[in-house]
């Protein structure tokens, strides 16, 4: 890294979402001539591809993006706590959870001055407790949220609910505490489409599609609720739904998603 230029790490848990998500991010810090590296989970050959031709440096680490594994934590936190004494960043930017959780914890052990984090989701550990082991797990974030985030300059949201949470259960402080409007859409890549008014003909079936992980706390259950109430009335209505299975506590079972498939208010 050139030393007559600000410095900052991302870290991220998921390599590709640091094109993906954080790409338009990435490009802006370096039309604004700071030295950017990014750190996340593993070698990931296409997205280190992506970063070099870039100018960007990526550092593979060991985090785990789902689990409550005491020993992989800390392995976690101690590799953070190596790549910031060998990088030596000005700033630090930590999003998802873990990331943000040992993220912020590492930069303050070896010194950083300039600390954010991106809270894009509060995640399983904030739902209501359902088990012993949700409930302590909820009680083990909260104390490490509070523990990372007093040390953070600014902390970033993407919703003002998991803003307010956090102010109200007093694991951040109101002003330094900031909404912002989402991850954004290239409008470049997903250009503006004119909506065709074929689709309302008659003869066309409405379908509805969900895209997303399939997670309890993504609205799935209550997707396939709805599907079910507006087929009752609506037979010839489609409900559609597309994503992966994810080993999150909070993960739908591929039974579950059969059993609506069986029950035909939707295709999987």
């Amino acid at each position: 890294m050139s030393k007559n230029k600000t410095s900052c790490l991302i870290i991220g848990a998921l390599p590709i979402s640091l094109v993906t998500f954080r790409g338009p991010l990435i490009k802006a810090m370096l039309a604004n001539e700071i030295n950017v590296c990014v750190a996340a989970n593993g070698r990931d050959p296409d997205t280190e591809a992506k970063m070099q031709a870039w100018g960007v440096t990526y550092y593979p680490i060991r985090i785990a993006r789902t689990g409550m594994n005491p020993l992989a934590d800390i392995i976690t936190l101690f590799d953070l706590i190596r790549l910031i004494r060998r990088v030596k960043p000005d700033k630090v930017l930590s999003y998802t959870i873990k990331p943000v959780l040992y993220g912020g914890l590492a930069a303050k052990f070896c010194g950083v001055c300039s600390i954010y984090s991106l809270v894009t989701g509060l995640g399983y550990a904030f739902m209501s407790p359902a088990s012993v082991r949700q409930h302590l797990a909820g009680g083990l974030a909260k104390f490490l949220y509070r523990l990372s985030l007093c040390h953070s300059q600014r902390v970033f949201f993407q919703n003002p609910d998991d803003q307010r949470v956090l102010i109200e259960m007093g694991l951040v402080a109101r002003d330094r505490a900031i909404v912002l409007n989402g991850s954004g859409i290239d409008l470049e890549f997903f250009p503006f489409v004119a909506f065709r008014k074929e689709c309302l003909l008659p003869a066309m079936p409405i379908r509805f599609l969900l895209i997303a992980r399939l997670l309890k706390d993504k609205g799935i259950n209550e997707y396939a609720e709805a599907a079910r109430i507006i087929k009752r009335k609506y037979s010839q209505v489609e409900f559609h739904l597309v994503g992966p299975f994810d080993p999150n506590p909070a993960g739908l079972k591929p039974e579950e998603v059969r059993a609506w498939e069986t029950e035909e208010i939707g295709r999987a």
